[in-house]
């Protein structure tokens, strides 16, 4: 049995202690993150650049970051893609004393011996961060619906590795696919809902448009392609949830034989980046006052599953009350609107 530990009440007769963050306001010494993003959002690439931050210890996204050494446990990508993204991220071998890169290989979280030699690599790195690249690659006998075994997995295995190496832990998780009509990102994690709730930040991609990239040709027959991304922070334990979106430009550079010349992942200046950005309370205010008004009357239930919500959901709350401040409708009775 773990031992208990209560907590040392004298810490509260002291200054208040900052937090420690590794990358400013998203990853903290001693806390987990999660990263969700759809197809296409560029999670992985997203992901890396960070890294490629922390290792050289230059800001991100003009965030304030800590030098260490990363470990990114990669599931998925094929070697030759992996080397080809730390190339273009400006990675080289001289990096290899603080950056350990494992592609394709399935870190079993549930296993004890495969969690100690993570333990072990991370030492002997000096890592200030983990990236686990995709969750769910990495707890392969995980039921990505049960809120139960995603609590344990934060309870035994990610928070204690972040507690006693001093890391920070990124997760690297997919959204559910999308469904027709607006949904808030940070409600479309894929699977139980504890993915989240146990995570100390959460951190949001989506895609700015079903049209997010484009691709133009160079004089020198090189190719630019952009990708436009938002993120957001909808959760930070000692911050408000919510924030606006910030709009991103993930930009690769291909010679003309294809081979890639570099990456990079920066604020997108575009002129048509800020409306891409825009609140979403108001998107989602506006669509409630055209279901209402089509209904001529509704109920509370009906409007937020017209949002693909829970009535007691907070972002629900903020649209239905700014369609009210709106006079997009009326509430004539508790519950009912028209």
């Amino acid at each position: 049995m773990m031992p208990l530990r209560a907590l040392d009440l004298t810490l509260c007769d002291q200054p208040p202690r900052p937090p420690d963050w590794i990358v400013e306001g998203l990853l903290e010494r001693g806390g987990v993150c999660i990263l969700s993003g759809d197809t296409g959002a560029s999670k992985s690439l997203v992901a890396l650049s960070i890294c490629v931050a922390v290792i050289r210890g230059v800001p991100w996204l003009g965030r304030a970051v800590k030098a260490g050494g990363v470990i990114v446990c990669d599931a998925e990508m094929v070697e030759r893609v992996a080397v080809e993204r730390l190339r273009g991220f400006g990675v080289r071998g001289s990096d290899g004393n603080r950056f350990a890169y494992l592609s394709r290989q399935a870190i079993d979280l549930q296993d004890p011996q495969a969690v100690a030699a993570l333990r072990d690599l991370s030492r002997a790195r000096q890592a200030r961060v983990l990236v686990l690249d995709a969750l769910m690659g990495h707890a392969p006998g995980v039921d990505v619906n049960d809120n139960s075994s995603a609590v344990a997995l934060y309870a035994e295995v990610l928070r204690p590795l972040a507690a006693e190496l001093q890391l920070a832990v990124l997760l690297v998780h997919h959204e559910s696919k999308a469904k027709a009509g607006l949904r808030d990102s940070s409600q479309a994690t894929m699977g139980a809902r504890q993915w989240v709730a146990q995570a100390d930040v959460q951190v949001t991609l989506e895609r700015a448009g079903r049209r997010n990239s484009s691709r133009a040709e160079l004089s020198d027959g090189s190719t630019l392609t952009t990708y436009r991304v938002r993120l957001r922070l909808p959760k930070r334990r000692d911050a408000p949830d919510g924030g606006e979106f910030e709009p991103l430009a993930v930009t690769s550079r291909h010679e003309p034989d294809r081979a890639l010349d570099w990456i990079k992942v920066e604020r997108d200046q575009t002129p048509t980046a800020e409306p891409a950005a825009r609140d979403h309370d108001q998107a989602r205010a506006e669509q409630l006052g055209r279901f209402v008004k089509a209904k001529g009357r509704a109920t509370t239930a009906e409007m937020a599953a017209e949002l693909e919500m829970q009535p007691s959901w907070g972002t629900f709350k903020a649209a239905r009350d700014r369609a009210l401040a709106m006079n997009l409708f009326e509430r004539v009775e508790r519950g009912v609107y028209r």
